[in-house]
Order: structure tokens, then C-alpha cells, then sequence
């Protein structure tokens, strides 16, 4: 019996461990539903998360608390050497306590990276942050958002040098980096996420649409 149970330990962990689908594989301009619905789901606290032509619509609204909706992939993928881009509308995200993020995680677990759109106070103004949460020093950088220059955001891993990076652009077909950093956990099985939320108390109202995921402009 403790052949057989170690053996089947042995045999979830492999089929944990064994690599995703490759990273390209994972595209989506959200106009066909059923398509959709086969590679992606809904993630945990999901608030008013709303299928739309050629988009994914996240809406926001409350006074308090902690409320986040969004999707993930079904998959898990290999990223290395992979990049995934999505362009974020913020339709009406001027108001407090809110969030957007874009990241990537280990086998739907532990968060590895991120960009993420927020503003925290009244008068603070909306940042964008670059975070990395995969060692014992996590790191957030940030700069002022500008709604145009990062409308277009790049996760992408140069397998060559090691380094993750963090792009945008303004018309998905320039790009900058904005940050490098060395990468501290395989890549072989990750998944996007991407969502909105709000956070705190305090009236919130907001609404973004991701658009165009791995898919370049037309």
C-alpha cells in the first residue's frame, strides 16, 4: 500500500510539474463567446465582470469593504520566452480605492508579476505600478499612469538574459520597457489574470475594458 500511495504521489506531482501549453497558444479579441468561455473563468469575488464585443468589462460600485472581479485562464502555460499584451480602456476609473491589474501567476497560485493601475486617495492621482512577488524581496516600482502612453501593457520574458519585462505602449505596436528584472521562479506553468477592484471605504464607481489579449492591433 505504500508503494502504491507513494506512487501516486510521485505521479501527481509529475503531472503537476510537467510544462503548460506554450504561451502563444493563449490569444483572445473577445468576439467570439464560446471561444472565450473554453479559455478563460471566472475568478474568485467576482462583481459585474461582463462579456462585450471585443472586450471584458469590469464594472465597480460601493461604499465599503474589499470587491474584485475578473478572469484567469483555464490553462496553465509555459512562458518561457513567452509575452502576453492587452490593451486597458479605463472608461470612468477616475474615483478612489480602485484597482486594475494584469499579472501573472504560478499554476493559478502564488502571484509572480504584475502591472496594476490604481489610485488610493482623493488627490493622489492614478499610478502605475510594476511589481515582482516571486522571492523574499518584493518589489514594486511606480510612475504616474498616463491613460495614452500605457494604454497597451506587456508582460514578456526574455529567456536569453533570464529577465522579465515590463512594457507599454501607446498603439500596441511601439513599445518601451519600463522595467527588467532577473526572474526567481520557472515559468513552465503560469496564468494571467486579469481584473479590477476597489478596495477600502469610501464611495467607488468605475469601469474598465481589457481588449485585445495577445492579439495586435488591426
Amino acid at each position: 500500500m505504500l508503494v502504491a500511495a507513494g506512487a501516486l504521489i510521485v505521479a501527481v506531482w509529475s503531472l503537476r510539474l510537467r510544462p503548460g501549453r506554450p504561451a502563444a497558444e493563449l490569444y483572445d479579441d473577445f468576439t467570439d463567446a464560446a471561444r472565450s468561455a473554453r479559455l478563460w473563468r471566472s475568478l474568485n469575488h467576482v462583481h459585474e465582470v461582463e462579456p462585450r464585443i471585443g472586450g471584458i468589462e469590469v464594472s465597480v460600485e460601493g461604499t465599503s469593504g474589499t470587491d474584485f472581479g475578473g478572469i484567469t485562464s483555464r490553462d496553465v502555460y509555459d512562458f518561457r520566452g513567452g509575452s502576453w499584451h492587452l490593451r486597458a480602456d479605463l472608461e470612468s476609473f477616475d474615483c478612489d480605492h480602485t484597482e486594475a491589474k494584469f499579472r501573472l501567476t504560478f499554476d493559478h497560485d502564488s502571484d509572480y508579476c504584475s502591472f496594476e493601475i490604481g489610485r488610493a486617495a482623493q488627490g493622489d492621482g492614478r499610478w502605475l505600478y510594476l511589481s515582482r512577488k516571486y522571492d523574499f524581496a518584493p518589489r514594486v516600482e511606480s510612475l504616474p499612469y498616463d491613460p495614452v502612453a500605457h494604454r497597451w501593457l506587456r508582460l514578456r520574458h526574455d529567456a536569453a538574459r533570464g529577465q522579465m519585462n515590463w512594457d507599454v505602449s501607446a498603439d500596441g505596436t511601439a513599445w518601451t520597457t519600463l522595467q527588467s528584472e532577473d526572474c526567481g521562479l520557472p515559468l513552465t506553468r503560469v496564468a494571467p489574470e486579469i481584473y479590477a477592484g476597489r478596495f477600502g471605504d469610501g464611495s467607488t464607481r468605475g469601469k474598465i475594458v481589457y481588449r485585445s489579449f495577445n492579439v495586435d492591433p488591426r
